[in-house]
C-alpha cells in the first residue's frame, strides 16, 4: 500500500499482489483452460488419441497463459491509475478509465461492503453454485453516500450501464456514489486514513473501529 501525504490531502494507492487479482478469475480461467483443450483435440481427431491428447493439452495451456498476461496487463494498468484522495473537501477516487467519483465529508452517508467489479457480468457465464464469489470482484469495506460521477467518452458500455443504475437524491440531484477503500488497502480503517474520519466525521468512527475486514 502507497500513502503519500501532499499538503492537507492524503492519496492512496493500491499495491495488491497479482496473485489476489488473478485469484478472482479462476473459474473462468479453468473453463477456458478446459475449453480450448477439448476444441483443440477434436480438430486433430485424424491423429493418433496419445498426441490429440497432448496437443490438445499445449494448445489449452498455451492459450489459458495468453489470457493471464493480458490480465497482468491489466492489472498493472489498474494498479498504476487507481487513486483515492482524501482532503478537507471528502473523497475522490479516479481508476484507469478516466472515472471519477467525489463524496463531500457531510453527504456521507454510511460505511458499507462496496462490490468493485473488473469485468462484464454477461460476459462469462457461471453454472449457478459453482463458486462463491463471481469472477472478477471484490467485496471490500468503503464509504457509501451522495455524490458525483464524471463519465469518460471511453468507458465501456457494461461500466455505464452499472453505473446509471445508481439511486439520486431527488433533493439535491446527486448519486449514489460508494468508494472502495478496503479495495485498495485491506485495513484502512486503522491507517492513516482514519485521521481524516476522526476530524472531518467522527461519528462514524464506532463503524471504523470494528475489526477489519479484509477484500475478499
Amino acid at each position: 500500500m502507497v500513502y503519500m501525504d501532499t499538503a492537507d490531502a492524503l492519496e492512496i494507492r493500491p499495491q495488491r499482489p497479482f496473485r489476489h487479482f488473478l485469484r478472482r478469475f479462476m473459474p473462468p480461467l479453468v473453463l477456458f483452460f478446459a475449453i480450448t483443450t477439448v476444441i483443440a483435440m477434436i480438430l486433430i481427431f485424424n491423429s493418433p488419441a496419445s498426441s490429440a491428447y497432448r496437443i490438445g493439452l499445449a494448445a489449452g495451456a498455451t492459450l489459458t497463459a495468453g489470457l493471464v498476461a493480458l490480465l497482468y496487463l491489466k492489472h498493472r494498468r489498474m494498479v498504476n491509475a487507481t487513486l483515492v484522495r482524501l482532503s478537507p473537501t471528502g473523497l475522490e477516487m479516479t481508476d484507469q478509465t478516466g472515472l471519477r467519483l467525489q463524496i463531500a465529508w457531510t453527504d456521507i452517508t454510511h460505511i458499507d461492503d462496496v462490490l468493485t467489479r473488473f469485468t462484464n457480468p454477461n460476459a462469462v457465464p457461471v453454472p449457478p453454485g459453482l463458486v462463491a464469489v463471481r469472477p472478477g470482484t471484490i467485496r471490500a469495506l468503503g464509504v457509501i453516500g451522495w455524490g458525483r460521477q464524471d463519465l469518460p467518452a471511453n468507458l465501456p458500455r457494461w461500466v455505464r450501464q452499472q453505473l446509471s443504475q445508481a439511486p439520486t437524491n431527488p433533493q439535491t440531484h446527486m448519486v449514489r456514489v460508494a468508494i472502495p477503500l478496503g479495495f485498495l488497502d485491506p485495513h484502512w480503517t486503522a491507517g492513516p486514513a482514519q485521521a481524516y474520519f476522526r476530524r472531518y466525521r467522527p461519528d462514524l468512527l464506532p463503524r471504523l473501529s470494528a475489526p477489519s475486514q479484509a477484500a475478499r
